[in-house]
């Protein structure tokens, strides 16, 4: 159980809430607030506390800190959330357990989260040029930007899914 409590309490050092709650998608507003992963709302609910490095869900009840947090939006267990975000932010060298498998492991999950992110942005952004730049007439001719979304985005399509269906 030392053990557990050692790597916990080094993570937690190690990790900023907000950081943690911005890498799994989940951008704070101006007030701190975020919609809540862990049930369904309209309105943000869940306040980010930076200076506890916690956070706490007025709708649901849901808190903690960045273990708990990633607990509970994978369902994981304890010791699988401290995997999970050794794993994810490359924690290798801070608790006992890292190893250089783990390292590359972490550097090959970081490195598809920036792709999968880059992705997701162009995906936007060619069904906003498709939405706005189709020909208004028959036999207009397609911009070339049209030409390169309707192309395009099908493989991006292709690869979000591959990297959705791999981190399941």
């Amino acid at each position: 159980m030392a053990m557990v409590s050692y790597r916990s309490e080094n993570i937690k050092a190690a990790l900023d809430i907000d950081r943690v709650v911005s890498f799994y998608g989940y951008e704070p507003n101006r007030q701190g607030f975020v919609s809540c992963p862990f049930h369904s709302e309209k309105t943000a609910s869940c306040k980010i506390y930076p200076k506890s490095n916690s956070f706490y869900c007025f709708g649901c009840g849901a808190g903690g800190d960045v273990i708990d947090f990633v607990r509970l939006l994978y369902g994981l267990d304890f010791r699988q959330a401290c995997v999970r975000l050794e794993a994810d932010f490359g924690l290798v060298g801070v608790t006992d357990s890292a190893s250089p498998e783990l390292s590359e492991r972490a550097k090959k999950r970081n490195a598809e989260k920036v792709e999968y992110k880059a992705l997701k942005e162009r995906f936007v952004r060619y069904n906003q040029i498709i939405r706005d730049s189709k020909p208004k007439a028959q036999g207009e001719p397609p911009s070339p930007e049209f030409v390169e979304a309707i192309k395009e985005k099908p493989h991006i399509e292709n690869r979000l899914r591959e990297l959705e269906e791999k981190w399941k």
